[in-house]
């Protein structure tokens, strides 16, 4: 990890800071410290007590969790301009999973103290954090859903979709880079063999391809409907 000066500019980044003026960008950025991370580097680990948020400015990182027995769950990526770290920075609890950096990171970092304090002074920052925790809500919520109606090829066709950069004027859609086996066994609870399988049948289908290092989805109304209808 390394320190990094933070700048008005330089929160631009941030989704949150986006609509204010550069004077409270200013102040804001005085209170923030910067940080850059190498790829894989842990940024927060589970029941850490720190509550400090953290902004992301530029990369992204891997939100996961391991169980007692070990076995890691993912529960999300997280890209340049969102947030981490709210739901301690809120309720005063530790951390409730780990966050490591996918690639090259860099991040403001803010108390606590001075975020409570924005959000009472400043009811646009109030504002995105409220939608921002609504979408948080809805992605659980999806998955858990997932989770106890889906089978397990249904929850690989649903976490490609999710992950893909969809074209709709073609049909199809890119994942870049290409997630590995475990990474999309520990998001679906499942095992690599259930996706080395799967990925080799669609892959028999013509519906993805493996091209320098990314993921195709040749035929996405295809695994939307695979999805859907898969028995």
């Amino acid at each position: 990890m390394k320190h990094l000066p933070i700048s008005a500019s330089s929160l631009l980044s941030a989704e949150l800071f986006r609509e204010l003026d550069e004077a409270l960008r200013d102040t804001i950025a005085c209170q923030c410290v910067g940080h850059a991370f190498d790829t894989d580097e842990v940024i927060l680990s589970s029941e850490d007590q720190g509550q400090d948020v953290y902004f992301i400015l530029s990369g992204s990182v891997h939100v996961t969790y391991f169980s007692a027995s070990g076995k890691e769950v993912t529960f999300r990526d997280q890209c340049a301009g969102e947030v981490f770290g709210l739901l301690s920075a809120i309720d005063g609890q530790p951390r409730s999973a780990h966050v490591v950096a996918r690639e090259s990171v860099t991040i403001a970092r803010m108390s606590c103290e001075g975020f409570t304090e924005l959000l009472a002074a400043h009811s646009s920052v109030n504002s995105r954090v409220l939608r921002h925790m609504a979408r948080l809500v809805r992605s659980l919520s999806e998955r858990v859903t997932e989770d106890g109606t889906m089978k397990v090829n249904q929850r690989i066709y649903a976490e490609l979709l999710r992950l893909a950069e969809e074209d709709e004027a073609s049909d199809s859609a890119l994942i870049s880079p290409a997630p590995t086996h475990a990474d999309l066994a520990s998001r679906i609870a499942t095992h690599r063999e259930a996706i080395s399988r799967e990925l080799g049948q669609l892959t028999v289908r013509g519906i993805i391809e493996k091209r320098a290092g990314d993921l195709v989805l040749k035929r996405v109304s295809e695994l939307k409907s695979l999805m859907l209808n898969s028995v």
